[in-house]
């Protein structure tokens, strides 16, 4: 430590001995430029004038050694000048400093906040080697369109063919049970291809992954979090048993740190991996179906990573060449189905919703881009506005011969330092931020996980905001106040900008933005709010107040398809028996909810079911008294019933639009339909109203049930409606299952309404965070104009002095500088309306039931932001009447 302490002592005594120098200097300098003025004054020239100076003051030898001295370090030494005596100048207006950082704070930190939202959600890290190098493999959907899962066929073919890849992996996610001490968990998984860790490049905290080479055989391997929480990180966890789905289960490793899988669109992270070759054990179809062999069975994401000097569009190409071999092969599966590659930033969730969350995204970073814009905006006003008390002291130094570039530098690096503070404010605030997006409950179309945190690019990212701003919001200012007359310092006055001057339009056009901008911002926040409250009183179709749900999967029980028919119609007739229960139904889709299953549909006679013919139509398996107990009104017919099993007709309820679409102006009962796929007609026996099956804000959607004991399903939605409370019911519905098989799981319960509302909860975060932006943005419109205004009043204080005393009334005063605050505003607002109107645009697509231009919304905004940048305006014009006419006019 010694040599550290004199390495501390020399560097010091370094820094005095050039300051010392740069004091004198900087005094040689002034007294050298004063020389050369007066030169100047008796008729030399400016070179003439500089060279007499300079040997006036000891020649042109000493004074360049004098200026050698400032070369290298003490460059450092005024940089750290400055920072004194801008630190000093902040602490002399603490009020000035208070409200710049404070205003800096909102804007760094909300664009912080976003900012790790966005990366947490398109830009995650992935602890695997070369991630950019992984690459997914999609099947496309009919005719090239879509994305779909592929077949463990296509897989396998695929592993074998590809030249660009130097290994290829197939998962899945699934669902499964848990059994600890006679208690049954449900888990998530994932079922993957025993290369799945060696291609990815993952080592094991402990133990060892899955060989290719190895049968694997009853093994899994835990995620760290599983390890680390249930398992109390036990370094003996290697060989322990895991009874997953009834079978047991040995754990040969334990996952690394921070891998949750490679898809974040599943809800929560798997918490197990166990290979490909247990997928009858740990995801049982019940129907008999072979997974690993049926090419129809599409239900695997497939991942890979390119060979060393493989690019990514040769790799591309060489997808699309064996997809096409794959079509050619087998016609009846693959036909018209191609193959998709994307590199995994683009795959982390399934990439159909990709453009819908950037676009989400891209307008919460917009708006919180608009606060900082008017954040700066608003500094960059105080800054002119503190300029002008510092008028006479920046000419002063001018005049004694400190240079522009000195002054801009000086005025630079102050506000540098509010930038500074700022940041550090706004980190704080970030924090905070996050924290309260958290309980948000922030989702999108489909569920995903993600992180918000702090981690070296979001505090890059802070950092480098934190300079660009201070940056923005201080060089105008510094370049005006540098830009001051030495000679005003003589008169003993230095005004920094005159009324007309370039400094006042300039403060005039910064507060034209921010209401703009305001404008902009509270229509977004405007729009949403309205769709939230349209989407919110929507009749959806059906009542869920008073029903529970709950999911139950026999799949995993190893009921076969009649046995599970039995057990399901078994539970409907215990839970319809209890007291506490008006009815009780199954389906496999819940409403409003993400799955769905879309069949092509055809009227009677069309046996192929073509496209000129058919209709596309989404599909729901459902029970008997299903549409009793979400009181869905049936227009026609009956409901399905226990007669309706697997020896009947085949049987189907198709909803009031499908019934228009294939019979306009026509009775559709008793008529029959082809679904693509089967052999038999189905007999249309009711028509059911319309209903919401995805969204509230959904229209003219064609919809097709089918009954459970033709249409069998192993996992199904229970629908319990209560007498009562809903949630007393939980008791007595477990009882019930256990009461028929204690090893059949139940889970993901909820009120009906509860998850309705969950629904709406994309629109109603966007709501809530683009409220928050609107709200900042048009309290800090409102700080602008009134620090417009009030500079207005402090620069025509001499005039409107002069006025009273000649006669005029203080109405005449108060219409004067009303008058310019309204000229501003109706600026403000007409740039704003031109820039709303290309915002609502790019928001049409998230807007339900509410059109992007909406003359309502658009008036009612512009309304509020006038009256609320008026009335901002209003204090300083009343001030600006009580002004004593004899104090004005020694007014300086």
């Amino acid at each position: 430590m010694t040599w550290l302490k004199q390495f501390a002592s020399r560097l010091t005594a370094l820094f005095r001995k050039h300051h010392l120098e740069c004091e004198l200097n900087d005094e040689l300098r002034a007294h050298i430029e004063m020389a050369t003025e007066e030169n100047i004054r008796r008729g030399l020239s400016r070179d003439e004038a500089r060279i007499a100076a300079l040997r006036e003051f000891g020649g042109m030898e000493q004074t360049k050694e004098l200026y050698r001295g400032q070369r290298g370090l003490p460059k450092i030494e005024t940089f750290i000048q400055d920072l004194r005596f801008g630190m000093r100048m902040l602490e002399k207006s603490p009020g000035f400093t208070a409200a710049a950082v404070l205003t800096l704070a909102l804007g760094i930190g909300a664009n912080t906040a976003i900012f790790s939202l966005v990366e947490g959600i398109l830009f995650p890290p992935f602890p695997a080697r070369d991630a950019q190098q992984l690459v997914a493999v999609y099947t496309s959907g009919l005719k090239g369109a879509g994305y779909s899962s592929s077949s463990y066929p296509d897989y396998d073919y695929y592993r074998h063919h590809f030249r660009t890849l130097s290994g290829l992996i197939a998962y899945a996610r699934i669902r499964v049970t848990r059994t600890v001490n006679d208690t049954t968990e449900y888990p998530w998984a994932e079922i993957v291809s025993a290369n799945y860790f060696e291609v990815l490049d993952l080592k094991p905290v402990l133990g060892k992954f899955f060989l290719p080479q190895e049968s694997n055989g009853a093994t899994a391997v835990v995620s760290y979090s599983f390890w680390s929480n249930r398992l109390s990180s036990d370094a003996r966890v290697v060989g322990r048993s895991l009874t997953i789905n009834g079978h047991e289960f040995t754990i040969v490793g334990v996952a690394p740190k921070g891998f949750e899988g490679v898809t974040l669109d599943w809800g929560l992270a798997p918490e197990f991996w166990v290979p490909m070759s247990l997928q009858p054990q740990v995801l049982p179809t019940g129907t008999g179906l072979d997974l690993l062999h049926a090419r129809e069975a599409r239900w695997l994401l497939i991942l890979g990573r390119l060979k060393p000097g493989q690019s990514f569009d040769r790799a591309a190409a060489e997808t699309r060449t064996l997809a096409r071999q794959l079509e050619q092969t087998f016609p009846h599966d693959d036909k018209e189905r191609t193959a998709i590659l994307l590199p995994l930033r683009e795959a982390r969730f399934w990439p159909g919703w990709r453009e819908s969350i950037r676009r989400v995204l891209s307008l919460l970073a917009g708006a919180a881009g608009l606060v900082l814009l008017m954040a700066c905006a608003n500094v960059a006003g105080l800054l002119l506005g503190r300029g002008t008390a510092r008028g006479r002291e920046i000419s002063l130094r001018l005049a004694l011969g400190a240079r522009r570039g000195r002054i801009i530098a000086q005025l630079l690096t102050e506000g540098l330092l509010l930038s500074a503070a700022g940041g550090v404010a706004g980190l704080l605030l970030a924090l905070g931020l996050m924290r309260w997006i958290r309980t948000l409950g922030i989702s999108f179309a489909i569920p995903l996980a993600f992180r918000l945190g702090l981690d070296g690019r979001v505090l890059a990212f802070t950092l480098a905001m934190s300079l660009i701003s201070g940056v923005a919001f201080a060089l105008f200012p510094a370049l005006q106040a540098s830009g001051l007359s030495p000679n005003d310092a003589l008169k003993g006055s230095a005004p920094m900008f005159s009324t007309n001057g370039k400094g006042h339009r300039y403060r005039n056009a910064l507060v034209v933005i921010e209401i703009s901008v305001a404008f902009v911002s509270v229509i977004g926040a405007a729009l949403f709010l309205r769709a939230l409250w349209r989407a919110e009183n929507t009749d959806p179709g059906f009542d869920p107040r008073g029903v529970l749900e709950a999911v139950s999967e026999l799949a995993s029980a190893k009921y076969s398809a009649t046995d599970g028919s039995k057990f399901y119609s078994d539970l409907l007739d215990r839970l319809n028996a209890l007291p506490q229960v008006q009815s009780a139904a199954l389906s496999w889709f819940t409403p409003l909810a993400l799955p769905r299953k879309v069949d092509r549909v055809a009227p009677r006679g069309a046996r192929d079911v073509p496209e000129s013919v058919g209709i596309k139509t989404e599909s729901n398996v459902v029970s008997p008294q299903y549409f009793g107990t979400l009181k869905i009104p049936l227009l026609q017919g009956r409901e399905f019933s226990a007669a309706d099993d697997e020896k009947s007709p085949p049987v189907a309820i198709i909803n009031q639009t499908m019934a228009k679409m294939l019979w306009p102006h026509q009775n559709a009962l008793r008529r029959q339909i082809r679904i693509e796929g089967e052999q038999a007609n189905r007999e249309i026996i009711a028509v059911a109203a319309d209903a919401k099956y995805h969204s509230t804000w959904e229209t003219g959607t064609p919809y097709l049930y089918l009954p459970i004991s033709q249409a069998y399903r192993s996992e199904m939605r229970l629908f319990v409606r209560a007498r009562g409370n809903p949630r007393e019911l939980l008791t007595e519905i477990r009882n019930a299952v256990r009461a028929l098989d204690p090893q059949v799981p139940l889970f993901d319960v909820q009120v009906m309404s509860e998850q309705v509302a969950g629904s709406l909860s994309q629109v109603r975060v966007m709501s809530t965070l683009f409220g928050l932006f609107g709200g900042l943005a048009l309290m800090l419109a409102a700080v602008g104009i009134f620090g417009v205004v009030s500079y207005f009043v402090s620069q025509r204080t001499r005039e409107i002095g002069i006025r009273l005393a000649l006669g005029a009334e203080p109405k005449d005063v108060l219409r004067l500088v009303m008058r310019q605050a309204f000229k501003l505003t109706a600026m403000g607002l007409g740039i704003g309306i031109i820039g709303a109107l290309g915002l609502t645009r790019f928001m049409a697509g998230l807007l339900y039931g509410i059109e992007p231009a909406d003359l309502l919304t658009f008036v009612s905004v512009a309304l509020i932001l006038a009256v609320t940048t008026l009335l901002a305006s209003f204090h300083p014009a009343r001030r600006a009447t009580r002004v004593d006419p004899m104090e004005a006019l020694r007014y300086e």
